[in-house]
């Protein structure tokens, strides 16, 4: 789905803005910052401007991404489950998501999105 290629570049290239663009409003995300929900653009630019800041200040240096599966619900929606692969400095570090995604004006946005800890037993 080359929806989210274009998601990991905006996050590769710590540009807050693209990242946002891919959200619809309203929105809300569950990750290390906890669960919240965006009514408004700016809101949402401004918690990836933060993201951005933090990945610079940890080393980010790229990711890779897995599309574990798609499941299309109905003909506008889909849940999509994501692996994803941090470089960092010194480490990697793997985490999941799981986006539910609306298509709306002849292109996919992000309704939801939610960060889980990947198992290191799998």
């Amino acid at each position: 789905m080359s929806f989210f290629h274009s998601y990991k570049q905006a996050f590769d290239a710590f540009d807050h803005k693209a990242i946002s663009l891919h959200y619809m409003l309203p929105c809300a995300t569950s990750d290390y910052d906890g669960a919240l929900v965006f009514n408004d653009m700016v809101e949402l630019q401004n918690k990836f401007l933060q993201n951005c800041q933090n990945m610079q200040n940890i080393g980010y240096s790229g990711s890779d991404l897995k599309i574990e599966s798609i499941q299309l619900l109905g003909s506008k929606t889909a849940s999509i489950d994501i692996k994803w692969s941090v470089i960092l400095e010194k480490e990697s570090y793997e985490f999941g998501g799981l986006y539910v995604c609306f298509y709306q004006q002849d292109r996919w946005k992000i309704f939801s999105a939610s960060v889980y800890a990947v198992s290191q037993n799998i």
